[in-house]
């Protein structure tokens, strides 16, 4: 326990000494900055994980064999008592263009852009065909339909909402010729014979690509191998889709790549129609979700195990479809920490810089001190004590200052984006209508121990001097 006299004079000596302020908002700022910034990430990361669940099936059935049967391997995944339900999925590619009446010999063909800054731009897609049904009891597949273009932008949303959700690529003829009339396009006399299936695509792309809009026939073009054929012969792809509507996961990645469309449809693109004796219930990949309670790791190594000598293929939670993204993103907020935690350590380093300066002003102090009686221990407590002060009163103040921050960083973003026209963080950047945040306990109280631990590090320097100056050399020192 400190004797006394070292409170008193600690004091004292802080007040005497403005210089000790520097110090102090040293380690405020130190503590603010890594409440602030780390609470945004932590809320970004959580936002981010919350979409990318949104988006992703609990466990997907990837990498299985060419020509696999959706209905030989459900029969192996739904057979294990801790499998709810499947859903078969297609995946292919190809290049999206706004239909458009057919033109005279000569005419312009038409053009893809893939020097864009924006990926929306882009005319490739990657398609992903489901079956609709199953696909709302497998994953989150109603809530990407439920209000494509929510928060600020929920007066946009009933103009991408598709029709009917229990049948999502229906798409009424008469919302087609209305789409052809607005476009300036000729209608046929007595309207479409019949309406041309749909395409879901993302809120975003719909929003701003700039290229198609709701009920809007656009055209695919693609390739696939034909049967039998060589290695090099390819068979042209061509269909025409009306978009039905517009789906939103928020997850950027999935949402700005992927359009859906009816697992029928793009079978029978791929030549495999479901009236072709000879066709195959293709499928690529199938999502799987688990029953409450149920193990996703071990559900997974169990029926990769069991599909093996079905259709192979690796069984992926959605953790593990999404690991480099989210992996990434983690990494940022650890390389942040490390960042921020020079901060702090410039904040110390000016502890220090004062309390050496307060020592060696303070010579003749301490002679007269250890003249009086007190020992090198309580000579040592005393400086010891100046340090904390300084970073106590610093690490109370950075906590405030960062939790006032943090709560009302939207209301400052929102203050400064009225009045200068500047976002400090950009929603459209990140598809975020607010910023996020997300104070963890565990973390602050890290930063505060921290910062305190640091400051009595850097403090014994100057305090250890303190207490070995023999006190004859003290008195004398000029």
């Amino acid at each position: 326990m400190p004797p006394v006299y070292a409170w008193f004079l600690a004091l004292r000596y802080l007040a005497a000494r403005r210089v000790n302020l520097v110090g102090m908002l040293g380690v405020a700022v130190a503590v603010w900055a890594l409440i602030v910034v780390i609470s945004v990430f932590s809320g970004f990361l959580g936002e981010i994980t919350d979409n990318v669940r949104a988006s992703s099936a609990e466990l997907l059935l990837t990498g299985v064999r060419e020509r696999s049967s959706y209905e030989a391997v459900r029969e192996v995944l739904e057979r294990d008592p801790d499998v709810a339900s499947t859903a078969p999925r297609l995946r292919h590619y190809a290049i999206l263009y706004p239909y458009q009446p057919p033109r005279a010999l000569g005419g312009p063909a038409m053009s893809t852009r893939a020097l864009e800054a924006n990926p929306l731009a882009f005319n490739f897609v990657e398609l992903l065909g489901i079956d609709p049904e199953r696909e709302a009891r497998t994953s989150a597949f109603a809530t990407w339909l439920a209000n494509p273009g929510t928060g600020a932008r929920s007066a946009l949303a009933s103009l991408y909402r598709v029709d009917d959700p229990a049948a999502p690529f229906a798409v009424p003829r008469e919302r087609q010729e209305e789409a052809m009339r607005l476009l300036g396009q000729r209608v046929p006399p007595g309207g479409l014979l019949e309406a041309s299936p749909g395409i879901l695509m993302s809120w975003r792309r719909l929003r701003f690509s700039e290229q198609v809009e709701p009920g809007q026939q656009v055209e695919l073009v693609s390739a696939r191998f034909a049967e039998q054929a060589r290695a090099e012969d390819l068979k042209k792809i061509r269909g025409r889709f009306a978009v039905a509507g517009a789906y939103e996961t928020r997850h950027r990645l999935f949402d700005d790549s992927h359009a859906l469309i009816g697992l029928e449809a793009l079978r029978t693109l791929l030549g495999h129609d479901a009236a072709d004796p000879e066709g195959t219930d293709l499928v690529s990949e199938v999502a799987i979700r688990a029953r409450p309670g149920a193990d996703l790791d071990t559900l997974a190594r169990r029926l990769a195990a069991a599909v093996a000598g079905v259709s192979g293929g690796t069984v992926q939670t959605w953790r593990q479809q999404n690991a480099v993204f989210l992996g990434a993103v983690e990494q940022e907020r650890g390389l942040m920490k490390i960042v921020l935690f020079a901060v702090m350590l410039v904040a110390a380093f000016l502890i220090y810089a004062t309390l050496h300066m307060m020592v060696t002003g303070k010579f003749r102090d301490i002679g007269i001190l250890m003249a009086l009686g007190a020992s090198p221990q309580g000579i040592q407590a005393l400086f010891l004590l100046c340090g904390l002060t300084v970073s106590g009163l610093g690490c109370l103040l950075g906590f405030l200052a960062g939790r006032w921050s943090a709560v009302h960083l939207n209301d400052v973003n929102d203050a400064v984006h009225a009045r200068f026209g500047i976002e400090l963080f950009p929603r459209e950047l990140y598809s975020l209508e607010r910023i996020p945040y997300r104070l963890e306990a565990e973390w602050i109280v890290q930063v505060l121990v921290a910062a305190l631990v640091l400051s009595l590090l850097v403090s014994y320097l100057p305090a250890r001097r303190a207490a070995r100056m023999p006190p004859v050399r003290a008195i004398a020192y000029e």
